[in-house]
């Protein structure tokens, strides 16, 4: 629900203005870099947790749904540490 939800109001946000310079500004909403799972009891629907203002093109910051945090950590719960260090991974493993 959350990232349906993310989806529908990063799409209703996205707007253009003039700035004080008399440029032409673009907020647009291109996806979700993250999604995580909130602990926290006291937080409302709705709340932003996290933002970020970013120039140019942050296309390669995100993710498809199943790469997202929230959902990778579901669909890999039954593998073992050792089949989740693949050739992308394993460097960065500690030794």
């Amino acid at each position: 629900m959350a990232y349906q939800k993310a989806l529908k109001l990063g799409k209703i946000e996205n707007h253009t203005y003039k700035n004080s310079a008399g440029e032409k500004v673009f907020w647009e909403f291109v996806g979700v870099a993250n999604l995580n799972i909130l602990v926290e009891n006291e937080i409302c629907d709705g709340t932003e947790i996290y933002s970020r203002l970013q120039r140019g093109n942050p296309q390669n910051e995100i993710q498809r749904k199943r790469d997202l945090t929230v959902f990778w950590g579901e669909r890999n719960k039954h593998k073992t540490a050792g089949e989740l260090l693949n050739a992308v991974t394993k460097p960065f493993a500690p030794r």
